[in-house]
């Protein structure tokens, strides 16, 4: 576990949470794609990024959202609203 995990994704544009998404990193260039980090940095809402939520798979399994390009970090108010919700 890490020290903040999430599994929802803020839309920043309206502010719309989606709740309960698994992330898929596949479509990110492989330079972003083989950070080290990237996996916590993302769950912990530490970095804003581009991408679309898509439903594959069973009508059981959770949205994704699969994750185009990494934008930038995410500013300390990103944070705390992800965490508010």
């Amino acid at each position: 576990m890490g020290p903040c995990p999430s599994g929802n994704a803020l839309d920043l544009a309206t502010g719309k949470i989606i709740k309960g998404v698994a992330l898929n990193t596949t479509e990110l260039p492989p330079l972003n794609r083989s950070a080290p980090d990237l996996s916590d940095r993302l769950y912990a809402g530490k970095l804003v990024v581009r991408g679309s939520i898509q439903h594959r798979g069973e009508m059981s399994d959770p949205p994704m959202l699969v994750i185009t390009n990494i934008e930038r970090a995410s500013k300390k108010g990103e944070r705390k609203r992800c965490a508010a919700r």
